[in-house]
C-alpha cells in the first residue's frame, strides 16, 4: 500500500469510515480514493483531493483536545466513568424533567440517574462543557404473551364503508376485524408525512416528507369534521378511486377538499382558541405550528425547499412565506391524525399497530430543512451490490451525519422514535444494521463506489432501549441482507427482535430443513419487499426478474434449481410433497411458524387468497406500479374467502397452545 493510501486509509478510520469492506460474495473492495475523499469532506475532514491526505492526518490529530466525548452512557441509570474527566472537577446534571443534580464528577457517577435524556455540565480549564447523557434500561420493552397479527399496506386497504382510499377509520375497523379472529397487531407501510401534491411529489412511504409528522391523506375527514363541529354538509363527500392502482395525486385532491373543509369550519369557529383538546396538542408537539408553516411555505412557493429565497432555506420564513389556508389545513390535519391514531391504540376491540420507521426522510423535507446541520449534503444513503443488484442501490435520500447526530445527544432520532411509538403496540426499524453503520454514495459516484460510515452504535441502542421502554412498546430490527456479529449481539443482548423470514432460513441439505426461529424474533413467510406467498411457491417472481432483465436465460435456470430447492425443503418441514400447491403450503407452513417459539408472527393478509402481485420490487420505481396496488377484496369479503377463516383459527390454536 502506498504511504498516501495508507495516510488516507487512516483518515477515513479517524472520522469514522471504513476505507473497505466485504461484499456479499466474501470479496474485499475498497472505494476509489476520490468517493472516499469526497465523503470524508461532507463529514468536516480538512481534505479537498486524495492527495492531501497526509496532511489532513495532521491537522486531524492536532485539533484532538481530549475534552469529555459528546455522549455519555448511563445504563441502568449509572454512569459511565470516562478518563477525559477528573474525578474531583465540578460538575452539575440537567435531568430531562429541568431538575438539578450537582457534585464532583466522582460524586455523581455514585449517584442513580432517571431514566432519560440528560446534560452533564462540567468546568474545565475555567470553561463549562457539556455532554448528553442516555440514561437507559438494559433491555427493550418486553413482548406481552405470544401476539400474532397480519400486514396490508394501508393504501391497498378497501372497504364498503366509502369506497374511497382507505383512512384511519377503515383501519381500526381492519384492527377490530384481526382482534375478532385472536389477532393482535395490525402491520402497515409507513405512515408519515409525503409530498403528494404538488412539487415535489413522491409517494413512496420509504421518503417521507417527515419522520415527525402524519400523513394527512389517511385522516378520516367525516370523523375530523365532527372533532371539528363543522356545520352538516360543510364536508364534501369523497369519491371512489376508479382503478385497482391509486392515482395519488387524485387520490389527495379528493381527500383534501372534505378535509379542508373540516379545517376551515373549525378555525373559523374558533376553535384553536377555544378548543381545549387542540391547545394540548400544540403543547405535546410544539413542532406542530412550525412543521404547518413549512408545509405552508413550500405551497406558496410552489417547490422543496433547496430552490427556496435564501433566507426561507435557511430556515427564517416570514408571514409573506407562507400560504395560511395551507398552514392552517396541516396544523389541523396532524391534530386529527394524532387523535385517530390514539383512538384506535386505547380501542381495546382492536388490534395493535405493528408500525414501521423509515431510514430516512426525503431530502425536500421538513426535517432537512429544520435540521439541516445532521444531513450531509452531496450524499445518498444506499446499500453496496450484491446478488440480485450488481449496480448497488442508491436510495436518494441524504444520510445523518454521526459526529452531528452525537452532538445533539441523537434527541432527533429519539423524536422519531417517539413519534412513532405513542400510538404503536409494536415497532420496526427499518435497515436496523443502519445503526452501526450506513453506506454513502456521493453525489455524481455510482452506488458501486460507495462507502460505509460507521455510527455510535452503542448509543443509538441505549436510546432504542429508552423509548422502547418508556412506550412500554417492542421493537423489532429489519436485519435482512448483510448483517455483522455486532449488530446480532446487540439485538440480543438488549431484546430487540430480529427477523426471521422462513424462505432465507431453510436449508435444502440438511435433516433439519426449517430450524426454528430464534425467540426473540418476529417470524413471517415474506415482508413487504419479496413476492407474495404464491408468487414466491410458483417461481413467478423469477420470470419477472427475467423480464426486468435481472437474469439472463442461463441464470434464470440456476435460480429455479435453488428456488426448487428452498421450495422441498419447506415442504418437508411440514410433511408435504414438493409438488404441493401454495394453497396447502401456506396454512402448513404459517401454522409451523406460529406453533414456534418466535415472539410475534406476522402474516401478509394478502398470502390468505393467493394473491400473486407484489406491491413492491425493489429498484423498479420506473418500470412498476410500486406501493399503489388496492388489495383484490374488500375487508368486508375476506372471511367468506376459501380457507380463510380456517387459516387464521389454525394460526390462533398454534399461538396459544405452542412454545412460551
Amino acid at each position: 500500500m502506498s504511504q498516501e493510501h495508507a495516510a488516507l486509509d487512516a483518515l477515513a478510520i479517524r472520522w469514522g469510515v471504513q476505507p473497505g469492506y466485504t461484499d456479499w460474495r466474501g470479496q474485499a473492495r475498497r472505494p476509489s480514493a476520490e468517493a472516499l475523499t469526497a465523503v470524508l469532506r461532507s463529514l468536516g475532514a480538512p481534505i479537498q483531493e486524495p492527495d492531501g491526505a497526509e496532511e489532513a492526518l495532521r491537522a486531524s490529530l492536532a485539533d484532538a483536545d481530549g475534552g469529555p466525548p459528546p455522549v455519555l452512557l448511563a445504563w441502568g441509570g449509572w454512569l459511565s466513568p470516562t478518563a477525559s474527566l477528573p474525578a474531583d472537577a465540578q460538575a452539575e446534571v440537567v435531568l430531562e424533567d429541568g431538575g438539578r443534580l450537582a457534585g464532583t464528577v466522582a460524586s455523581l457517577g455514585d449517584a442513580a440517574l432517571p431514566l432519560g435524556l440528560h446534560t452533564l455540565r462540567v468546568e474545565r480549564a475555567g470553561d463549562v462543557v457539556e455532554s448528553a447523557i442516555i440514561a437507559a434500561p438494559p433491555l427493550a420493552a418486553s413482548v406481552p404473551d405470544r401476539p400474532w397479527g397480519l400486514f396490508l399496506p394501508l393504501h391497498a386497504l378497501h372497504t364498503a364503508r366509502t369506497g374511497a382510499l382507505a383512512d384511519f377509520t377503515d383501519l381500526r375497523a381492519l384492527g377490530r376485524w384481526v382482534r375478532a379472529r385472536g389477532g393482535d397487531l395490525v402491520g402497515v407501510l409507513p405512515l408519515l408525512a409525503a409530498f403528494l401534491d404538488g412539487d415535489p411529489f413522491d409517494p413512496s412511504p420509504y421518503a417521507p416528507a417527515s419522520r415527525l409528522f402524519w400523513n394527512e391523506l389517511y385522516v378520516d375527514p367525516e370523523e375530523a369534521a365532527v372533532r371539528a363541529r363543522a356545520p352538516d354538509g360543510a364536508v364534501p363527500p369523497r369519491t371512489a378511486p376508479a382503478r385497482t392502482l391509486v392515482d395519488y395525486r387524485a387520490a389527495a385532491a379528493d381527500h383534501r377538499r372534505a378535509l379542508q373543509a373540516a379545517a376551515a369550519a373549525f378555525f373559523e369557529r374558533g376553535g384553536a382558541e377555544e378548543d381545549p383538546d387542540f391547545r394540548r396538542f400544540l403543547e405535546e408537539r410544539p413542532r406542530a405550528a412550525d412543521y404547518a408553516r413549512f408545509r405552508g411555505a413550500t405551497a406558496r412557493f410552489g417547490r422543496g425547499w433547496p430552490a427556496w429565497p435564501e433566507r426561507a432555506r435557511e430556515g427564517r420564513l416570514e408571514e409573506a412565506d407562507v400560504d395560511p389556508r395551507e398552514e392552517r389545513y396541516h396544523l389541523f390535519a396532524q391534530w386529527a391524525a394524532d387523535r385517530q391514531l390514539a383512538a384506535h391504540h386505547a380501542d381495546p376491540t382492536a388490534a395493535d399497530l405493528y408500525l414501521d420507521l423509515p431510514l430516512g426522510v426525503h431530502g425536500a423535507g421538513y426535517d432537512v430543512w429544520r435540521e439541516r446541520h445532521l444531513f450531509a449534503a452531496g450524499m445518498a444513503a444506499g446499500a453496496p451490490p450484491d446478488a440480485l443488484f450488481s449496480g448497488g442501490q442508491n436510495w436518494g435520500f441524504p444520510p445523518l451525519v454521526p459526529a452531528a447526530a452525537r452532538a445533539g445527544g441523537h434527541r432527533y432520532f429519539a423524536a422519531c422514535l417517539r413519534h412513532q411509538l405513542r400510538h404503536a403496540g409494536a415497532l420496526r426499524l427499518d435497515h436496523v444494521m443502519s445503526l452501526e453503520r450506513l453506506y454513502w454514495i456521493p453525489d455524481g459516484f455510482p452506488a458501486t463506489d460507495g462507502v460505509y460510515v460507521t455510527n455510535a452504535v452503542e448509543e443509538l441502542f441505549a436510546v432504542l432501549t429508552l423509548e422502547s421502554w418508556r412506550a412500554g412498546t417492542p421493537v423489532i430490527g429489519e436485519d435482512l441482507g448483510t448483517v455483522t456479529d455486532r449488530i446480532r449481539h446487540a439485538l440480543a443482548e438488549r431484546h430487540v427482535l430480529r427477523m426471521y423470514v422462513a424462505p432465507f432460513e431453510a436449508r435444502p441439505h440438511e435433516d433439519h430443513p426449517l430450524p426454528d426461529a430464534p425467540r426473540e424474533a418476529l417470524a413471517t413467510l415474506n415482508t413487504h419487499d419479496m413476492p407474495p406467498f404464491a408468487a414466491f411457491w410458483s417461481g413467478a417472481d423469477l420470470a419477472d426478474q427475467r423480464a426486468l432483465g435481472w437474469l439472463d436465460e442461463e441464470e434464470e435456470a440456476g435460480a429455479r434449481a435453488e428456488r426448487a430447492a428452498v421450495r422441498g425443503a419447506l415442504a418437508r418441514a411440514v410433511d408435504l410433497p414438493v409438488e404441493a400447491p401454495a394453497e396447502r403450503a401456506f396454512p402448513a407452513l404459517l401454522e409451523r411458524l406460529a406453533a414456534g417459539p418466535a415472539r410475534i408472527l406476522l402474516a401478509n393478509a394478502e398470502d390468505l387468497w393467493g394473491e400473486t402481485r407484489p406491491q413492491n420490487v425493489p429498484g423498479t420505481s420506473e418500470q412498476r406500479p410500486n406501493w399503489r396496488r388496492r388489495a383484490a377484496h374488500p375487508l368486508e369479503a375476506w372471511g367468506a374467502l376459501p380457507g380463510v377463516e380456517e387459516t387464521l383459527a389454525r394460526v390462533q390454536r398454534a399461538r396459544s397452545n405452542g412454545e412460551s
